[in-house]
């Protein structure tokens, strides 16, 4: 049996790991993940919408070409390829993607981006990040039932090691005040809470600290390491808890319903826009 088919028993029972492929871990329609799970708490409706027609865009290529420069090297040769040839159209362009079925395009800008954060990351000061993340677990998938609601689950951490779980985010901003609006926009507490419960099931551990690798998409590419705290995983494990309900119940009763209740009154703008529209108001007047 090859390695990408062999089944690692987890500490839980009836969990258990694969060490398969990127497509092939998001292939799988019976487990739910992360990605889609979160989109649930917006509405039940939001959450089919985005399983029936998940994203792809350009930002989320760039963040899985990271993922494999960093964690997988000897797989971005063969999941992407580099177009030099200018504009992305007309006759070249496509028999280049003909010749490179399969493989995801990036101009040669993203991929010198993708390269720039991978030397970045394992340039930090802080800490020996090329050293902990060859010797960590990698791109695991890991598979189990949540006991509560018995909905099927799957996770694949980037790195795993004595305790300590690390997974890259690219972003705009890594300093803590712009980086934490980040964790709260895309939800990276939810996910950072849904992978630990994986890892307790599998490795029977309870005592994981996990560490988000937050670097610059633009030069010089800043690095910061955030650690999440007890508290705010806390919160995020008792939202995962209320998703996988939701979406027991849901599939119980086959309705997934969107905003419920959908009225309200709208008294005050966020901060930001209050000064920004007093001013627009004055130079009206």
């Amino acid at each position: 049996m090859d390695a990408e088919h062999t089944v690692i028993a987890g500490h839980a029972e009836g969990c258990y790991a694969l060490r398969n492929s990127n497509a092939a871990y998001h292939a799988d329609t019976e487990h739910v993940s992360t990605s889609s799970l979160k989109e649930i708490l917006r509405s039940p409706a939001h959450y089919r919408a985005r399983l029936a027609d998940p994203p792809d865009s350009r930002a989320m290529q760039i963040g899985v070409a990271l993922h494999a420069a960093v964690l997988e090297p000897q797989t971005l040769d063969t999941a992407f390829a580099v177009w030099e040839g200018g504009a992305r159209r007309g006759k070249e362009y496509d028999a280049f993607l003909k010749a490179n079925a399969g493989r995801t395009v990036l101009t040669p800008e993203e991929m010198a981006n993708v390269l720039g954060m991978r030397e970045a990351i394992f340039a930090y000061e802080l800490a020996d990040l090329p050293s902990l993340l060859c010797r960590g677990e990698r791109e695991l998938s890991i598979y189990w039932r949540d006991e509560e609601s018995g909905v099927k689950c799957r996770a694949r951490p980037d790195c795993f090691l004595e305790g300590v779980v690390f997974d890259l985010k690219k972003t705009q901003d890594a300093r803590p005040d712009e980086f934490a609006k980040s964790v709260a926009r895309y939800g990276y507490d939810f996910q950072a809470a849904f992978y630990l419960e994986g890892l307790r099931r599998f490795t029977g551990r309870e005592d994981f600290t996990f560490v988000l690798i937050a670097v610059e998409e633009a030069s010089p590419h800043g690095v910061w390491l955030h650690e999440l705290t007890p508290e705010l995983l806390t919160g995020a494990q008792r939202d995962v808890q209320r998703a996988l309900a939701l979406h027991a119940r849901c599939t119980r009763s086959g309705v997934w319903p969107v905003y419920l209740q959908a009225y309200s009154e709208l008294g005050q703008l966020p901060r930001w826009a209050r000064s920004n529209t007093r001013a627009l108001v004055r130079g009206t007047g």
